[in-house]
């Protein structure tokens, strides 16, 4: 079974009690979207000979990260998005206090997830997740796309880097600690990897956005479009010499 499929019948069983807020949930994370953050992991872990059947958990626990994330983003006091992958945002479909605490509950569920993981450096592996996810990356992320001024370079690219690389990089820095991999270079390369993943990624949103006159939130293309067009080349050079290197062939599929 595939990990969509696995997943579907996972959150299904996870949350199957039969009140509004169970249904709340569900409604955050399914369908699913592209489900990049877990399938990424996983093609690493194949692609690094990781043999452990916990990976499913680890895989999870980015998907309800990320759904997190979503459901909080949206609400009125954050970007005030109506909409999210097509449907109606959590906050409109149900209201703003129980998408609040649907935000909270997969945020907490998040990490259980983490925990069910078993690999000898867990507590490394949590510990850089709390640090990217935390007060000082991804939240910071937010709170810097709120109040910063989104018309300095610097700061954009700080704000992509925290928002979307973090968790990104929990997902290549999850392959090297589920890996045999165990060295300041290996360490550094899927630390890049995911950090220049996010910034191509976030990049070619924005460009998206702005080709469609969709750039309602910080957009690197509203200001230095030549700058972005550039980090795009970067970005995508070191994307291709760090899977060169590890001979990432199931990443590269993706």
């Amino acid at each position: 079974m595939g990990f969509k499929n696995k997943f579907n019948d996972y959150v299904n069983n996870l949350f199957r009690h039969n009140t509004e807020f169970d249904e709340a949930i569900k409604y955050s994370l399914l369908p699913t979207g592209k489900l990049f953050r877990p399938h990424l992991f996983l093609n690493l872990c194949k692609d690094l000979n990781v043999n452990n059947v916990t990976t499913f958990y680890y895989a999870t626990f980015l998907e309800f990260h990320h759904a997190y994330t979503l459901v909080h983003d949206d609400l009125p006091a954050m970007d005030d998005s109506a909409i999210r992958r097509s449907k109606p945002s959590v906050h409109v479909q149900f209201n703003e206090a129980l998408a609040i605490l649907v935000g909270d509950a997969l945020l907490n569920q998040s990490y259980a997830q983490l925990n069910e993981c078993n690999l000898g450096r867990k507590k490394m592996l949590t510990t850089f997740c709390t640090w990217a996810l935390g007060f000082e990356g991804l939240i910071l992320g937010q709170v810097e796309d709120l109040f910063g001024d989104d018309r300095v370079l610097d700061n954009i690219l700080n704000i992509h880097e925290l928002k979307t690389s973090r968790l990104i990089q929990c997902a290549t820095m999850g392959a090297y600690y589920f890996s045999e991999l165990d060295d300041e270079q290996s360490y550094q390369d899927f630390y890049k990897l995911g950090l220049s993943l996010g910034l191509n990624f976030q990049i070619k949103d924005d460009e998206d956005d702005f080709t469609n006159k969709e750039n309602d939130e910080v957009n690197i293309f509203n200001d230095f479009p030549e700058q972005a067009k550039n980090l795009l080349e970067v970005t995508e050079k070191e994307i291709f010499t760090i899977s060169e290197k590890y001979q990432l062939k199931n990443f590269r599929k993706m």
